[in-house]
């Protein structure tokens, strides 16, 4: 790192955290020209998070400010930092830091400075010159365009953080770094909440577990998923899959088989991109208040909802194979109450086939004949 630009007799502290990426402090006194170094101790701590060449990196990144506050500053070096380390919530709703497999945090975060401070050795402050996000809550896809029915290429969890990018009507872009690699996408700007701001501090209504929604926001329009049938029918059948994607040939066999019951089934009433959205287990529950705002009771009696989870493994028998399981968890829902009507236990299925598609599609058929057996409500 070369401060060759910085004033003389200038005092710097490099910071190295206590639990691994920045560990202890080291005092240098810096002539005309000077060269930053860290001893034996924290080059090991940083190590042991980082490997080597992470060390290495995040060691050139640092650039020195004003009070010798240390600065983040490349993309190299904020990347490698993001991959090792997550945010939570601690008592009081404090967002802490911790590095990778350490139970003590080792950094306290200030959300609209955009700053980290030490919690242990010299209790300095770490600023970042990008915008950190993390989940609110649970997991969230990435999508790979601003849209809800866009192809799903990837999820950010809970506590995972984020650079975000940009903005589009709703969503963010976002850099993720995940097993040493770097990918862009876009996730539902409502999901997230800020970690660490480097820009646009005021236009934040409030910061938290429960937000954040951006002043003057609106909430959740849910209208835009209902596309509107003729009324009079008893049910609308949506099935997806883990990742929000709709399994339409699923769904069909599930509605002609009401169908031949004598129950009028519709398909398309809510459009399957609503898998893709955070609030989809409230409505894969039962919540009145989505119900309510979707109107769903004005076309159907009933939404029947199918969540179905693909696992794969390769073949033991047959070599050259691959095994799906396939488990579905059904639940009717009263649209006029917008509660859980009925849970339809539907046991596992287990398909195989050459490929990964060729295994869904025998799980699936089975997955069907399951539910058959089960269906009635």
């Amino acid at each position: 790192m070369n401060f060759s630009t910085l004033k003389p007799i200038t005092l710097i502290i490099i910071a190295f955290f206590a639990t691994g990426i920045l560990s202890g402090c080291v005092l240098l006194e810096l002539g005309m020209e000077a060269e930053a170094s860290i001893g034996a101790a924290e080059v090991a701590s940083a190590e042991s998070i980082l490997g080597a060449e992470g060390a290495a990196v995040l060691e050139r990144s640092l650039i020195a400010g004003e009070g010798g506050t240390l600065t983040i500053a490349s993309t190299e070096g904020i990347n490698t930092l993001l991959e090792k380390v997550t945010v939570r919530e601690t008592a009081g709703g404090v967002p802490r830091l911790f590095s990778e497999g350490k139970s003590a945090p080792f950094g306290e975060v200030y959300t609209k400075s955009g700053r980290i401070r030490l919690l242990e050795g010299s209790g300095r402050f770490i600023s970042i010159n990008e915008d950190i996000f993390s989940v609110r809550d649970g997991q969230v896809n990435v999508m790979m365009s601003p849209k809800s029915f866009s192809r799903v290429v990837g999820h950010v969890r809970q506590g995972q953080m984020i650079v975000k990018l940009a903005e589009e009507n709703g969503w963010y872009q976002i850099r993720l770094v995940e097993n040493a690699q770097v990918s862009i996408g876009w996730v539902d700007a409502l999901a997230m909440m800020p970690v660490l701001l480097a820009s646009d501090h005021g236009r934040w209504s409030y910061f938290g577990k429960n937000g954040p929604y951006a002043s003057g926001s609106k909430k959740r329009n849910y209208s835009v998923f209902v596309n509107p049938v003729p009324p009079g029918n008893e049910l609308a059948i949506l099935m997806i899959d883990q990742d929000g994607n709709s399994l339409s040939v699923l769904a069909n066999a599930v509605a002609d088989k009401y169908r031949k019951d004598g129950r009028s089934s519709t398909l398309g009433l809510v459009n399957p991109s609503i898998g893709n959205i955070p609030e989809f287990n409230d409505f894969f529950n039962g919540t009145q208040n989505i119900y309510q705002k979707m109107n769903l009771s004005k076309y159907v009696k009933y939404m029947l909802i199918g969540k179905v989870n693909y696992a794969y493994r390769k073949g033991v028998e047959a070599e050259g194979t691959i095994i799906c399981n396939a488990t579905m968890t059904l639940h009717v829902i009263s649209t006029s109450t917008g509660s859980l009507y009925r849970s339809l236990p539907i046991p596992a299925a287990i398909g195989n086939g050459v490929t990964e598609e060729q295994a869904q599609d025998q799980a699936n058929q089975r997955l069907y004949n399951r539910f058959v057996e089960n269906s009635n409500f």
